[in-house]
């Protein structure tokens, strides 16, 4: 039997979804916004001779030095891929946390932000992606970190 809590509780569930929806779309615009800001100023795109675009983060060196100037990064650059869900963002979070003296180098792979998304994204031709980025760098040698299904492209 339907009593006057009954009638109640509909429109009190409907309203509570909607504060919690709208509460979620505020978070989530703001993360957008913090990560096209980190995106102008953090990443840069890299054009593949596979011509693939991969988006990509380099720690800068002397950034790092003149906020501590006996600072050194420890050899070799940690070569950190994301996982699902993620882009270099994510990838530089993790890798400051898992290597703190480790100068990082995090991509955002295939269809992740602004790299593209190739038709088919085989992982040879990630790998040989990786190695050209790696390669205009100067960078001749890598710690890969590749978390969860990343960890297919690390190996």
């Amino acid at each position: 039997a339907a009593g006057p809590s009954a009638a109640v509780k509909g429109p009190l569930a409907v309203g509570c979804g909607w504060k919690i929806y709208r509460s979620f779309c505020i978070d989530l615009a703001a993360a957008k916004e913090r990560l096209l800001v980190l995106s102008e100023t953090k990443a840069r795109i890299f054009n593949s001779s596979l011509g693939s675009k991969i988006q990509y983060s380099f720690e800068d060196e002397e950034q790092q030095q003149q906020q501590n100037k006996s600072y050194r990064y420890q050899e070799p650059v940690a070569l950190i891929l994301h996982a699902s869900g993620g882009g270099f963002d994510q990838g530089m979070a993790y890798g400051k946390a898992l290597l703190p003296k480790h100068r990082l180098l995090c991509i955002s792979r295939a269809g992740y932000l602004q790299s593209s998304a190739d038709a088919c994204p085989r992982i040879e031709h990630q790998c040989s992606d990786i190695v050209e980025l790696l390669d205009y760098l100067g960078v001749r040698e890598v710690i890969v970190v590749g978390m969860s299904v990343a960890g297919v492209l690390a190996l």
